[in-house]
């Protein structure tokens, strides 16, 4: 499995994926988090993004006040700047968002340890996923994408998993890799 903790894999991947890792890099932004646990997560480092896909980063956070200073400090003066706070389910949430070299990022910062968090966990599975069913895979989730459909739901679809996508694609966590193939095999037979 690809170690999502360190970015250099974006060096070697597809276009958007250089272009991903020069923002990150020159604008030091893991640098900068990385008392708070930072992981780019979503569809740009599994390749499956479509054009306006954001740069996603989960942070651990405890005090949100040093934490709101650091942020407005050194990405305050980006294009499209915004910080929000919000009540979820591990408490306060804090969702930062602005613009630098053509990428829209996104900071999502709570109290819950970082892998912990649905957003790493639902890139981990759609890794494994891709991994094992292939490019034709990658293509069908990446065709969906593009006709609107976010990134869960478009799995749940292809996958035929029922009830609420997020919730669905978690329950293949467990799932032993021959059981995903017997799925979609099934599936698509």
């Amino acid at each position: 499995m690809q170690n999502y903790r360190n970015i250099q894999y974006l060096k070697n991947g597809t276009p958007v994926q250089q272009s991903a890792y020069q923002a990150i890099t020159e604008l030091g932004i893991l640098e900068i988090l990385e008392a708070y646990d930072p992981i780019l997560v979503g569809t740009i480092p599994i390749a499956i993004d479509i054009p306006r896909s954001d740069l996603d980063i989960i942070c651990q956070v405890y005090n949100f006040d040093e934490f709101c200073k650091l942020i407005h400090t050194h990405f305050g003066a980006c294009t499209d700047y915004n910080l929000r706070k919000k009540s979820g389910q591990n408490g306060l949430i804090l969702v930062v968002n602005f613009e630098f070299m053509g990428f829209v990022f996104e900071i999502y910062a709570t109290s819950a340890q970082t892998e912990s968090l649905n957003g790493y966990r639902h890139m981990i599975i759609e890794s494994r996923i891709i991994d094992l069913l292939g490019d034709t895979f990658r293509k069908e989730v990446i065709m969906l994408k593009l006709k609107g459909m976010k990134t869960e739901p478009a799995f749940a679809k292809l996958l035929h998993l029922k009830g609420n996508p997020y919730d669905a694609l978690l329950s293949l966590e467990k799932r032993s890799d021959q059981e995903i193939h017997e799925l979609y095999r099934v599936i698509n037979q």
